[in-house]
């Protein structure tokens, strides 16, 4: 019978710990390549939120507009302002303001326009709700617009926009 010598221990020395090293820093990766796709998705979920939310007031407040029937009786509405008007606007502005608090859209304000040509046949409202969906502090009030900052940052507040035909 003919043994055949191994390496002595200590060749082995470290061997180990090596390929607990190099299994660690592969565990790590992955780790944060989950931990990455967490907060992609997060990101995704509340930018959602945010847009069911416009989508809510938006058309929270075409309801109003219809129900109420009058033309010209919403325009100038906004969501932070006193509203001067028909007492039925000025009741549903209050209604819609208190929606704004009550929602998680950050900077968001809300304005209503009446477009009349002065043709009978062209009597709509447009309700435009701006809000800032990267938040990033974006002040501007153009809308719609996609300008961006050095650092790809919305320099404009997101924008949506709803045309109420009457």
């Amino acid at each position: 019978m003919k043994f055949f010598r191994t390496k002595s221990i200590k060749n082995n020395r470290g061997a180990g710990f090596i390929e607990v090293l190099v299994a660690l820093v592969i565990l790590a990766i992955g780790l944060l390549g989950v931990l990455s796709m967490q907060a992609r998705g997060l990101n995704s979920n509340q930018r959602a939120l945010f847009a069911t939310e416009v989508n809510l007031l938006a058309y929270d407040m075409a309801d109003r507009i219809i129900a109420h029937d009058i033309a010209g009786a919403y325009d100038g509405l906004t969501s932070t302002a006193a509203f001067v008007g028909d007492a039925v606007a000025v009741i549903d502005q209050v209604a819609w303001a208190a929606a704004f608090t009550a929602s998680s859209l950050p900077s968001a304000d809300g304005v209503v326009a009446w477009n009349n040509d002065g043709d009978s046949a062209t009597n709509d409202y447009v309700i435009t709700i701006r809000w800032d969906d990267e938040r990033t502090g974006a002040a501007g009030r153009v809308c719609p617009s996609d300008d961006r900052d050095a650092n790809g940052n919305l320099t404009n507040l997101s924008c949506f926009q709803l045309e109420v035909n009457l």
